[in-house]
């Protein structure tokens, strides 16, 4: 997820981090309990 943040939304690893962690919610997408991590659009705003 940091990588995608930081190639894809040119963020900063540092802010990349912040953001996961302030703004990131998992899910449990299978029985199997794999984790789903999902930060909501409004905060992936390109400028």
């Amino acid at each position: 997820m940091v990588r995608w943040l930081v190639n894809d939304y040119q963020l900063e690893p540092w802010a990349a981090h912040q953001l996961i962690g302030a703004a990131g919610k998992y899910d449990v997408v299978t029985v199997a309990g794999s984790m789903a991590l999902k930060v909501p659009k409004k905060y992936l705003v390109i400028h």
